[in-house]
């Protein structure tokens, strides 16, 4: 299986086929931090909740004792439309993130992940279908894994790893999930 950069598809309105599911802001769901020091590294990630209501993402990395990176993540359930996208407004600082969807297949240093590139200062909005989700095993691409089954996903996450050792800021305003109505 070839990896490719994922393709962003269009934001588009919603329509009485869809149903959205807005997953930010919601203050009853804890987001947790998971960071290199899982493998001995030292780098420093954080999630919190801003005054405006986003989600700061922010930190520092370090690659010390081979590490190098930062996450967060929260549980989460998605429909079962292979059709369905995650879209995502967020405000970043020139760096490029992963959104990180992990699943009950493959342990947990397995995820699906879709690059996120951002703009110092500037909302950016985006929306991935799940075939942009690529799997990953600890950073390296995963060939043999199954595409991904968004019925399968437990947790929603965020990662840095660009092998920059400066501070990191990302604040989420919105994550949503279009998906077809079932009913």
């Amino acid at each position: 299986m070839a990896v490719t950069a994922p393709r962003p598809v269009p934001l588009s309105p919603d329509r009485s086929d869809t149903m959205t599911t807005r997953i930010e802001p919601d203050s009853a769901v804890s987001w947790i931090a998971v960071n290199d020091a899982v493998m001995g590294g030292v780098s420093n990630g954080r999630i919190a909740r801003a005054d405006d209501g986003s989600v700061l993402f922010s930190g520092q990395l370090s690659f010390a004792n081979n590490g190098g990176f930062a996450s967060a993540r929260r549980p989460v359930a998605l429909p079962a439309d292979e059709g369905g996208r995650l879209e995502i407004v967020c405000v970043g600082d020139g760096r490029r993130y992963k959104v990180a969807l992990y699943t009950d297949v493959g342990g947990s240093g397995c995820s699906y992940q879709a690059e996120l590139n951002t703009e110092p200062g500037v909302t950016t909005r985006v929306a991935f279908a799940w075939r942009d989700f690529l799997p990953r095993f600890r950073g390296r691409p995963l060939h043999d894994a199954p595409p991904l089954q968004p019925e399968r996903v437990r947790y929603l996450g965020l990662l840095i790893a660009d092998r920059v050792g400066s501070p990191f800021r990302l604040a989420v305003e919105s994550v949503t999930v279009v998906a077809r109505r079932t009913e």
